[in-house]
């Protein structure tokens, strides 16, 4: 057996190209039995000249900070183990924990986002040139099943790639329970991550629930045959992709600015995968990733051919799809486009209304760029850029009279999106109507717990240059309200508020004619 998994290993790495020489292969290693014998084998093939050149294996360690003493223990491991093995080690702290706190996040996203950080790092300034990580035929099954259940195009169901641009998994057609026996067999000591047996991540329940009982109920190798299939999905994947992208030239081309691409109609003669795969390339192109874009904004971009010229849809990353006569137009942030792909679309004819239609998320941004702030004095009426701002201060029981109350006798204010009333008392400075400032936070809850607002941003999926474009109306940094998103919670009228701020925001055409939004 352990021949045959370590020639299994030098065989995978040797098909697919993992390492070349003169690289420095720097192990993902946690100190857990799968990166412990991958760390094992490749100093291994090192010092046997296993593939016929010259390569260099480093070491990087992430301690999250999310289990004491256990973590500093794995931290300790790792660096005797390189020690042992004479392989540079790069251990790196971070405390998960408090980033998810400020992004936002889970603590396994946050875990996951620490890790690449610190491969990136590994690659940029310390001397390496690929980055192995120890998935198995166990994490594969887990992630397709996984992607399966949520919801999944081809390249999701395909799973990881034994090789994804500087990354290597050397393991993918390895169990868990080889590596496991492996490491026995060697009289080789590895550590056991307590989390991992904890069944409040939902990949933990795959793990330990799903995946076992398709094995004693269906088939003894289930784990294995998914991952098999996985492979063959990827291939496919890739056919398609190709096929795709040598289509595209003949109905995608540059827009005639920066930053947007035009999409021709007859892109719909196409069979239904190409089409949709089409798409897909152009939006992950724009956006510069294929994260949070998914089967709901194709449906859109397909329903957006059918529609009348004019009609426009907004998208992740700041992305904003407008249909042409012949044509659908996509433009990503910091576009220089066409005026029909401005994100307040010019009314048909002079004094027209029309509406502006937020950017992703609701969020509305200031048409030509950041704007001078403009100061709210009083009850009136503000202008900046194409909005139009109606102000009204007084006390709360003559703005709020009409509102419904709820059992308890307080007040249910109206969530509307454009429309909000807000606790007045609380304005320390007076309020200003501008973009966004470095410092800027909103507050999450009554506890005073605060957000970054490029936080908020991030986590809105507002695109770079839509930021710096959004209206706010701000205490200083703190701001009340990102216009078309949420206020904050220090804004919110309470039974001791005296005097509430009734603000609605209203967009013009640009020629003077003007639309509410409620």
């Amino acid at each position: 057996m352990s021949r045959n998994l370590k020639e299994r290993v030098r065989g995978a790495i040797a098909q697919n190209h993992m390492i070349r020489e003169g690289d420095t292969v720097c192990v993902g290693c946690s100190g857990g039995a799968d990166s412990t014998l991958l760390l094992v084998l490749l100093c291994e093939f090192r010092e046997e000249n296993a593939f016929g050149f010259p390569f260099s294996v480093t070491a990087c360690h992430v301690n999250h900070h999310l289990r004491g003493a256990e973590s500093d223990g794995d931290e300790r491991f790792v660096r005797d183990l390189c020690g042992k093995l004479g392989v540079p080690i790069r251990c790196v702290g971070e405390d998960v924990r408090s980033r998810a706190e400020r992004t936002g996040t889970g603590l396994e996203e946050a875990g996951r986002e620490a890790r690449l950080d610190a491969f990136r790092e590994c690659l940029l300034s310390c001397g390496a040139t690929k980055i192995a990580l120890a998935h198995h035929v166990d994490d594969q099954a887990e992630t397709v099943l996984y992607h399966l259940a949520r919801g999944s195009a081809l390249t999701g169901l395909s799973g990881m790639r034994p090789v994804s641009g500087n990354v290597i998994r050397p393991f993918l057609a390895v169990t868990h329970r080889e590596i496991c026996e492996e490491l026995t067999a060697r009289e080789i000591l590895w550590r056991t991550d307590s989390s991992n047996e904890s069944d409040r991540f939902a990949r933990n329940r795959i793990r330990h629930g799903l995946i076992p009982e398709l094995e004693r109920s269906v088939h003894g190798g289930a784990a294995r045959h998914i991952t098999e299939t996985a492979e063959l999905v990827r291939m496919a994947d890739d056919f398609i992709g190709a096929e795709a992208r040598e289509r595209a030239k003949k109905y995608v081309a540059p827009a005639c600015k920066k930053h947007a691409v035009c999409i021709a109609d007859d892109l719909i003669s196409e069979p239904e995968i190409i089409r949709r795969r089409v798409l897909m390339d152009c939006l992950c192109r724009l956006a510069g990733g294929r994260k949070d874009i998914g089967r709901v904004h194709i449906e859109s971009l397909l329903e957006l051919f059918g529609r009348e010229r004019g009609k426009g849809i907004d998208l992740p990353y700041g992305i904003r799809a407008v249909r042409e006569e012949d044509r659908v137009v996509l433009a990503g942030p910091g576009a220089e486009t066409p005026a029909s792909v401005r994100h307040v679309p010019p009314g048909p004819a002079k004094g027209r209304f029309m509406p502006a239609e937020p950017a992703g998320n609701g969020l509305i941004p200031a048409v030509t760029g950041r704007a001078e702030p403009v100061r709210i004095t009083g009850s009136g009426t503000y202008r900046f850029e194409e909005a139009v701002i109606e102000v009204e201060i007084k006390k709360r029981a003559e703005l709020c009279a009409d509102m419904p109350r709820d059992r308890a006798g307080g007040l249910c204010v109206p969530q509307k999106t454009y429309t909000k009333w807000l606790n007045y008392d609380k304005i320390k400075k007076g309020l200003l109507i501008r973009n966004r400032l470095p410092g800027d936070y909103l507050t999450l809850d009554a506890d005073g717990n605060k957000q970054k607002l490029k936080n908020y941003f991030v986590n809105c999926k507002i695109g770079r240059d839509i930021r710096d474009r959004v209206i706010l109306l701000a205490d200083e940094s703190h701001v009340y309200w990102a216009v078309g998103g949420r206020i904050s919670a220090d804004a919110k009228i309470g039974p001791d508020t005296e005097r509430v701020i009734r603000i609605k925001v209203n967009y013009t055409d640009g020629n003077g004619g003007s639309g509410t939004n409620g």
